[in-house]
């Protein structure tokens, strides 16, 4: 979950706590668990969201997580919350054609 955010477009702690990371392999819990974090614990970081679209708008910034592929990512969901705040669109950087994908992802709820 976010817990902060500096000057440089970090967050902490922004990721899906690990007691909601279970069977992730088994499907639809992956997504499941996404929709939870977008819909059910996102909602409850509205201070710290504010801060991070602020920073946004202010500066290129990048969302980053260990997870190659942000449809399998909590910060796929972040980034689709973060612009429909900010009305600014997003990229994904790949590494698999080392540039950016254009955001095609629906619209946060």
């Amino acid at each position: 979950m976010i817990s902060s955010v500096s000057r440089t477009s970090r967050t902490t702690s922004s990721g899906v706590p690990a007691r909601e990371r279970h069977d992730l392999e088994v499907p639809g819990h992956r997504e499941e668990m996404l929709e939870r974090y977008e819909h059910e614990m996102l909602p409850k970081h509205r201070d710290t969201l504010d801060q991070a679209a602020a920073l946004v708008r202010e500066a290129p910034s990048a969302l980053v997580c260990l997870e190659a592929d942000y449809r399998r990512c909590h910060r796929g969901r972040l980034a689709r919350v973060l612009s429909s705040m900010t009305g600014l669109p997003v990229e994904h950087l790949t590494t698999a054609d080392a540039g950016a994908v254009p955001e095609k992802m629906p619209e946060a709820a």
